[in-house]
């Protein structure tokens, strides 16, 4: 309250020294008042000066660091380093709306319904998601990506659940190899690779041949694709053909994916 009192009496000080200088104006034009004028400027000179500190109270100083190149140019990489950030952003943000426009286009010609949820982290097999019971999410439930097999919900709690990937160590599918028909098991290494077992030997396996699910043991729906043949291990004498495959999804890029409930 005090402050502001002091600030109401300097502007009243301020109007009567621009009405005295607008005096002082019009009577120097016409008189030579040298001496009155001196008189007259030793007592409005500390009123001027008691102004001038108000008005630097009151005012916000200039800001003169844009006159200092460094300090400018530091500015200059701060703005342009924010702005690399909010494209990248946006970037991500479009793959993630294309990739769900892909999902959705999947789900509208089945009639299964489907639970979109986001990729927390991969690691070691399994997969976090942002998605758990409160959603209706329980163990068992498949999940997939623009209808490829992702894995199988292992664990959930109230917020999140976990997927067990077809790569985790010790996960078996039952497949089917494209167009083929023939029967397999594909098979998650220590490695976190894939490896198609149980292949007779008479079967032509080829590489890019599709291994998709039998839906067996009703452990996944069937025909669900899950990976592609990249190399034949051959071994003659043994019962069974193998065959090193790759997962048709980069799981670790996985955004959105989304689970059958």
């Amino acid at each position: 309250m005090e402050a502001r009192f002091k600030t109401f009496n300097s502007f009243i000080l301020l109007l009567i020294l621009l009405g005295l200088s607008f005096i002082f104006f019009l009577v120097d034009g016409y008189f030579s008042l040298r001496g009155p004028r001196a008189v007259f400027e030793k007592l409005v000179n500390p009123l001027k000066a008691n102004f001038q500190l108000v008005l630097i109270k009151i005012l916000p100083p200039k800001d003169t660091s844009l006159n200092d190149p460094v300090i400018l140019q530091t500015k200059i990489d701060h703005l342009s380093l924010e702005n690399s950030r909010l494209l990248a952003r946006i970037n991500q943000l479009e793959i993630e709306n294309e990739g769900l426009k892909k999902q959705l286009k999947i789900i509208s010609q089945s009639e299964v319904k489907y639970l979109s949820a986001r990729n927390i982290a991969t690691v070691e097999g399994l997969m976090t998601l942002d998605k758990g019971e409160s959603e209706g999410v329980k163990t068992g439930m498949v999940v997939v990506s623009e209808g490829v097999l992702v894995g199988k919900v292992v664990s959930v709690t109230p917020h999140a659940s976990r997927v067990k990937l077809p790569i985790a160590e010790g996960n078996k599918i039952k497949v089917k190899v494209l167009p083929i028909a023939e029967k397999g098991t594909l098979k998650g290494t220590p490695e976190g690779r894939l490896l198609l077992e149980e292949v007779l030997q008479k079967v032509n396996l080829e590489t890019d041949q599709v291994l998709v699910t039998t839906g067996e043991e009703s452990e996944y729906p069937p025909d669900l694709p899950v990976a592609r043949i990249e190399k034949i291990v051959s071994d003659d004498v043994a019962i069974y053909k193998k065959a090193e495959v790759k997962p048709l999804l980069d799981y670790q890029s996985l955004k959105i994916v989304m689970i059958r409930i």
